[in-house]
């Protein structure tokens, strides 16, 4: 922004919002398992590699790995609702010397009432380690949607 206003100060064109290409590939498996009608368990497993987007970072591999119980309150109390707690771990620089990541996890309600729509709010909390500064820090997360399936 300072960059920005003192290039307009002095008469030059500085652009205020830099575009930069980059590529990122990935793949993984995700499982589903129905425990009974009311519970499930779901897992999924997602390697990637992709490249630095200011070019400050190198290219690194990243991988997301969670694991995830769900509830479908419809069968006990015959109201459309669903309950979901996820954890997981979101890791960058897989096999360097540099590797962190970000402990998650998530709470989400959600009613469907049709089979093909939900709304939902879900709320989360991540644990990580700044890169700048070493501290360990917090991040809470709320979120309102809506799902359409088609």
């Amino acid at each position: 922004m300072k960059e920005w206003a003192e290039g307009n100060e002095r008469g030059e064109e500085v652009a205020l919002i830099r575009s930069s290409h980059s590529l990122r590939g990935s793949g993984g498996l995700q499982v589903g398992w129905g425990l009974s009608r009311r519970f499930g368990l779901l897992g999924s497993i997602l390697l990637g590699y992709a490249e630095s987007f200011d070019d400050l970072r190198q290219n690194a591999w990243d991988s997301d790995v969670r694991a995830a119980l769900s509830y479908d309150a419809s069968q006990d109390i015959g109201v459309p609702l669903g309950l979901a707690l996820t954890v997981g771990r979101f890791g960058y620089g897989v096999d360097s010397e540099s590797e962190s990541g970000v402990w998650f996890w998530n709470l989400r309600f959600a009613s469907q009432s049709r089979s093909n729509f939900t709304v939902g709010i879900e709320l989360g909390r991540s644990y990580f380690t700044s890169t700048s500064t070493g501290v360990d820090q917090t991040m809470t997360m709320f979120n309102f949607d809506m799902r359409y399936y088609y």
